[in-house]
């Protein structure tokens, strides 16, 4: 009897030491929020690439900007605003037969294809048209006169980059988008990429859709590069002009939704664009997973193809700039967003263009998409055991064969913050930020994060 309370006694003092253990952890975790606790060896899914481009510089074969793409391991660049690659220009006379190899002009798109894939990056294939003027360019943004034959010139186009035909290549493109923004402008007449009415471009989707998927099972196939759903932020981002606008943006959506729900079209993918902040853009993420789940679609990937922290920045070699850039980055992966294009990838120095400087040098935000690509190398992303961390401290680990790294930004406007990291047998080995002079420079690891700041830090057992 005596021996059976002792080991009751046992079991239950086993029970609160581990009350007790998990207890320290929480609270530990709860009120020690600087110290960033990580589990190398424990993975929670994979690195995504989310630092990837929209539109590079169209002739950079053997140049500078090619090697600085290959760096930072970038996985894809999005072809929309790439004026060759539009269906237009490669098809430029609608009345031509589809079958014949005379009726494309494959040259300059071929060349341009051929650059992102020197850099490693597979092109991620607009089929569409990039932005024009609704007036000169009218003839190019109406509706296809044949919705058939539209998808059948897609299907050539295809057919050349994976499969040959026409002296082609065996590119093996995965990514083929259906259009871009046909919600640009609720009013037709100032709509920079589709002047028909909403239902003509759901049809044109359903149609374009449901070919190439039949004819290409083993692709993925979807659209639209929405617009955005700054309305559910109130936010009137740039260029996006007034809020009835921004509540169209969420209306077509759902319309979309209802219409190929209805038709049963397939939809491999959802691609949306937006240009504010990564708090924002978080709960933008939850509700187009959510709206795509209701509508059948909950195992199409999350694709944000076009985005920009703050296009109207100018100081590009201000770390501020690398830091806000950075956390978008941060918190894709962490949302587990499947794929993502930074708009824009070129060196031609205007508004969108935030990855370089003076021409071909990089910029702050550089350095956070080539730190982004060495862990987006190691494969795995790592356990980040705190139950929270500041709102305007963003973190995400990886591990892999390589190595192990960590990524740390601070977007806070003005407060510095303590660092402690706690990453068990693992002890740190390099620890690189960006100086004032826009430089990517290693440093001894510091006992706080300052403002406007990241961190890329290396590990080593």
């Amino acid at each position: 009897m005596l021996m059976e309370g002792y080991r009751m006694l046992q079991k239950a003092t086993g029970f609160i030491t581990a009350i007790l253990v998990f207890l320290t952890s929480f609270f530990q975790t709860l009120f020690t929020p600087d110290v960033i606790r990580i589990d190398f060896d424990s993975t929670v899914g994979e690195m995504k690439p989310v630092h990837n481009i929209g539109r590079m510089p169209e002739y950079v074969t053997d140049s500078e900007v090619n090697r600085l793409f290959t760096e930072a391991n970038m996985a894809s660049c999005r072809t929309h605003d790439i004026n060759c690659t539009d269906i237009h220009r490669i098809f430029p006379d609608f009345s031509k037969d589809v079958n014949d190899e005379s009726s494309y002009n494959f040259a300059e798109c071929d060349s341009v294809l051929e650059s992102i894939v020197d850099t490693g990056m597979e092109p991620f294939f607009r089929l569409g048209i990039s932005w024009s003027n609704p007036v000169t360019d009218r003839e190019y943004l109406v509706p296809p006169a044949d919705y058939a034959k539209w998808a059948q010139i897609c299907e050539h186009i295809i057919l050349h980059y994976n499969e040959g035909w026409a002296d082609g290549f065996d590119y093996n493109i995965k990514y083929w988008e259906i259009w871009n923004e046909p919600e640009n402008s609720d009013d037709i007449s100032d709509n920079h990429f589709w002047i028909g009415t909403d239902e003509e471009f759901f049809r044109l989707y359903d149609t374009a859709a449901k070919y190439l998927k039949n004819r290409f099972p083993d692709l993925k196939i979807g659209g639209y590069g929405s617009c955005g759903f700054y309305a559910l932020t109130k936010t009137n981002a740039v260029n996006t002009g007034a809020t009835p606008r921004n509540q169209y943006f969420v209306t077509y959506f759902l319309n979309f939704l209802d219409y190929v729900k209805e038709h049963n079209s397939p939809m491999d993918f959802f691609t949306w664009h937006s240009y504010t902040t990564t708090e924002k853009n978080a709960r933008y993420i939850d509700y187009v997973r959510e709206k795509l789940a209701k509508a059948g679609y909950g195992e199409a990937e999350i694709i944000c193809d076009e985005w920009n922290y703050n296009p109207m920045e100018n100081d590009r070699i201000d770390r501020r700039y690398g830091a806000n850039q950075t956390s978008m980055l941060i918190m894709f992966q962490n949302k587990g967003l499947d794929m993502a294009h930074y708009y824009d990838g070129d060196d031609d120095g205007q508004l969108w263009a935030g990855l370089f400087v003076n021409g071909r040098q990089p910029s702050s935000a550089y350095y956070g998409f080539r730190a982004f690509g060495q862990m987006y190398k190691l494969g795995n992303q790592a356990e980040i055991k705190n139950l929270w961390l500041p709102a305007d401290l963003y973190a995400v680990a990886a591990s892999g064969e390589g190595g192990q790294a960590l990524l740390i930004s601070n977007v806070s406007e003005k407060r510095d913050r303590k660092l402690k990291i706690d990453a068990g047998k693992y002890t740190v080995d390099k620890c690189m930020t960006v100086n004032e002079n826009c430089e990517w420079t290693e440093i001894p690891l510091p006992d706080k994060i300052e403002s406007g700041s990241m961190l890329y830090i290396t590990f080593k057992e």
